[in-house]
């Protein structure tokens, strides 16, 4: 597996690292890449590879880590969840959105006064598969929230963009590219 990244092998699969997330309680089969799909498998003589793992990540972990909250959207949402983060010390957020990566009103309300303070936020979805850009316009659409300042996780999970942020310089680092 030289030079093709941090995978993971489970079941004879072989994973990127970086897309992997449970998706069953207790299946055999409990864990998946997702869209990205897996890049080998282990047979009985030999390793076969399908494709390369997405590019490998090189960070440096610093000393302190800053506080990175995850808040879920959902219907009825009200921000509260988002400014408590904040007024508990959050230096980043993410916020795992609807689809293609939108949120409701108050939860664009409260993301706008997060990024007032100087909160890094980005955005991903709480859809299995797929990835958020900035699609639709109007408060707590893609476009507003990249107006904003807001970035785009693609196609990780919420909890790997959350790692991620965490371990990123800044929030510039987040993005298309990741």
């Amino acid at each position: 597996a030289g030079g093709r990244g941090v995978t993971v092998t489970l079941n004879g699969r072989i994973l990127p690292a970086r897309a992997v997330t449970k998706c069953h309680t207790n299946n055999v089969e409990a864990f998946t890449a997702g869209s990205y799909g897996a890049v080998g498998e282990v047979g009985d003589d030999r390793v076969v590879w399908f494709n390369r793992p997405p590019r490998a990540l090189t960070i440096p972990v610093p000393a302190a880590l800053p506080r990175v909250d995850l808040v879920y959207c959902y219907p009825g949402a009200d921000g509260g969840l988002i400014d408590a983060a904040v007024a508990a010390g959050a230096r980043g957020l993410v916020v795992a959105g609807y689809g293609i990566g939108n949120v409701n009103q108050p939860v664009f309300q409260a993301l706008e006064r997060a990024r007032g303070r100087d909160v890094a936020v980005v955005l991903a979805t709480r859809v299995p598969a797929g990835r958020v850009y900035p699609v639709y316009g109007g408060a707590g659409g893609g476009q507003s929230l990249k107006a904003l300042g807001v970035g785009f996780a693609a196609a990780l999970p919420p909890s790997h963009a959350r790692v991620r942020l965490l371990l990123a310089e800044d929030d510039t680092m987040i993005g298309e590219a990741v």
